[in-house]
């Protein structure tokens, strides 16, 4: 099956061995059996998400949000496509089982998107309260070596910026809502649009 970004192909007979060593009864205990498996090829963990078993519920809603005030529905399958094309950025960008992002955001789809997406590739992800102080903000980012922080709005993003030069290992700020940001010119930022 062609991956994410249509560059990359899936070996499925390795996923498939990779399903068979796990222990029995595993996914029978994950929620509509969304089976999701990591791998290692050329050096990279790519994301894979078995979805033979999803497929009765594709269609069928997996998250509801507000869009603009009107509740709108993210399904199984959408889900699955965002958080694996989070994955293969966050890959694309270098990033490896063991580093570490950051979510800085009110709860919203793109959050769960970045979390699931990182956690498939066995990188560490961290919440960080919308309410932080920029000082709070820096801890977490230090004591956690964040290197991609992805944000919500120009609120979150001043905060990242005024403490982006203490974070060595801060490499990337994606940010989600661009409300206030147009014409933003920051070399170190980019739109979660742009990220996929």
């Amino acid at each position: 099956r062609k991956a994410a970004k249509g560059s990359r192909y899936i070996d499925e007979d390795a996923a498939e061995d990779a399903r068979k060593a796990l222990p029995k009864g595993l996914f029978t205990r994950l929620p509509v059996h969304f089976h999701i498996l990591m791998f290692h090829l050329d050096l990279h963990h790519y994301l894979w998400v078995h979805v033979a078993d999803i497929h009765p519920y594709e269609y069928k809603p997996a998250l509801r949000h507000k869009q603009k005030g009107i509740w709108a529905s993210t399904t199984w399958g959408q889900y699955y496509a965002q958080a694996r094309a989070v994955g293969l950025a966050l890959a694309d960008l270098g990033l490896h089982r063991g580093d570490a992002i950051a979510v800085l955001s009110e709860n919203r789809p793109e959050w769960l998107y970045a979390d699931m997406g990182a956690q498939c590739l066995g990188i560490l992800s961290t919440g960080i309260y919308p309410t932080s102080s920029p000082e709070q903000v820096q801890y977490i980012l230090n004591d956690a070596g964040v290197r991609v922080l992805f944000v919500e709005n120009q609120e979150q993003y001043d905060k990242a910026v005024a403490v982006r030069a203490d974070c060595p290992a801060l490499e990337r700020i994606v940010i989600t809502n661009l409300k206030g940001l147009r014409g933003l010119a920051d070399p170190m930022v980019e739109t979660f649009a742009q990220l996929l």
